[in-house]
């Protein structure tokens, strides 16, 4: 999908040194209710937020290493698939 010239993703499909601006965040549970959501923007990681992909797990094996400013947060490949972001 693109929206006006950048294409829409998921943090999990981004490769090492791609950068991005975070859309949204959809859980895979109805049950969620909210709290990854939560956990999350806790973090630093909420639409609006621009990211840069310091390690990329495209197989799940390892947590991609996104940076947001000076701060890095390790996610897992599932979380990761959930975070709908813009390649800037």
């Amino acid at each position: 999908m693109t929206t006006s010239q950048h294409t829409v993703t998921t943090i999990a499909e981004l490769r090492v040194g791609e950068s991005a601006t975070v859309i949204a965040v959809y859980p895979d549970s109805a049950s969620d209710n909210g709290s990854l959501v939560s956990r999350l923007a806790g973090m630093g990681i909420f639409p609006e937020t621009k990211i840069s992909i310091r390690q990329a797990s495209r197989s799940g094996k390892r947590p991609t290493i996104v940076a947001i400013g000076d701060t890095r947060i390790a996610l897992g490949h599932e979380v990761a698939e959930m975070i709908s972001v813009s390649r800037n």
